[in-house]
């Protein structure tokens, strides 16, 4: 027999709320430690909502929402999931017992809900790292680009400054690889470049440089590549030491291209993929795709391994 909706007790619908607020599957351990729930009031929620279909099982032992609530319900979890109630679960999720329990990726989509954008755009760049560390490129590609789009509020201040610049080359390097957007990139870069001026930032202006000509390649405006190339490669030599000289392959690879120095830019690029081949937690930092193939056409005459 069905019950009314008004016989659910005021723990049950906030248990309720936190998993729609949530929007994953949460553990029922997690679940209780939120919602302060008797047994009893647990046992007879989590039947009535598996009988009603409102929630979904997950293994082991996790729930979530499902399309089937009613609206009346749905109404009435609105009313709860006030801003101040979605806070009070933000900071409850910041608890040493709890942090590691629910996912960054779920605790980034609160913060900017609550309209906490700098806070999310922190959250989102440490996600957007560890997805690219482990190889998941297109987990990485959303996370960077929610970042920058939230730091671009608060571009002035050092330490958005310093973090949209870092998130705008892991972009750069992403859509590039992807061919996704690519044609937002340059404008990205021009923030970018004006948030490193104004960190002091040489290195990152010197990257930047780089990823600008890389990109007016893919444009097709060769005379403007060589342009960034040429004075990106040689504050590279300036600089002098070994990241930054092995980060410069692949563009020094395209430096040489454009003037027709195919034999060196073969080996630029060869020395690139060696490089990348021993970053496991970088899969995807040098990848030579194939829509860069076809602005370069006699590419295929040297070698091929690198086209995707």
């Amino acid at each position: 027999m069905k019950r009314k909706l008004d016989t659910f007790s005021d723990p049950q619908w906030t248990l309720m709320a936190v998993l729609q607020t949530l929007n994953a599957p949460v553990p029922i351990d997690v679940a209780c430690k939120l919602v302060p729930i008797s047994p009893s009031e647990l046992i007879d929620l989590t039947q009535r909502a598996l009988n009603h279909r409102w929630f979904h099982k997950k293994e082991p032992d996790a729930f979530e929402l499902t399309s089937k609530i009613p609206l009346p319900v749905r109404h009435k979890l609105r009313n709860i999931t006030t801003p101040a109630f979605i806070s009070s679960l933000v900071e409850k999720l910041q608890e040493p017992d709890l942090y590691d329990q629910v996912s960054s990726t779920i605790r980034a989509n609160l913060l900017v809900r609550l309209g906490r954008l700098k806070e999310a755009a922190f959250l989102e760049h440490e996600i957007g790292l560890r997805a690219l560390r482990s190889g998941n490129a297109k987990m990485s590609l959303e996370y960077f680009d929610r970042a920058v789009d939230s730091l671009s509020f608060f571009l002035g201040n050092p330490g958005c400054d310093s973090l949209f610049v870092t998130a705008a080359l892991e972009l750069s390097h992403l859509r590039f690889h992807s061919g996704k957007r690519v044609g937002e990139v340059m404008r990205l870069l021009e923030k970018a470049k004006d948030a490193a001026s104004r960190q002091g930032d040489r290195r990152s202006l010197t990257l930047i440089k780089l990823h600008m000509g890389r990109h007016a390649v893919m444009e097709g405006k060769p005379d403007h590549a060589l342009e960034f190339f040429a004075a990106g490669l040689k504050e590279v030599k300036e600089l002098g030491d070994k990241d930054i000289l092995a980060r410069a392959e692949e563009f020094s690879g395209l430096y040489h291209y454009l003037h027709g120095r195919f034999r060196e830019a073969v080996e630029n690029f060869e020395v690139a993929l060696q490089r990348a081949e021993l970053q496991p937690e970088r899969p995807r930092d040098f990848w030579f795709p194939s829509g860069l193939a076809s602005v370069l056409p006699t590419w295929g005459k040297f070698t091929t391994p690198f086209v995707s």
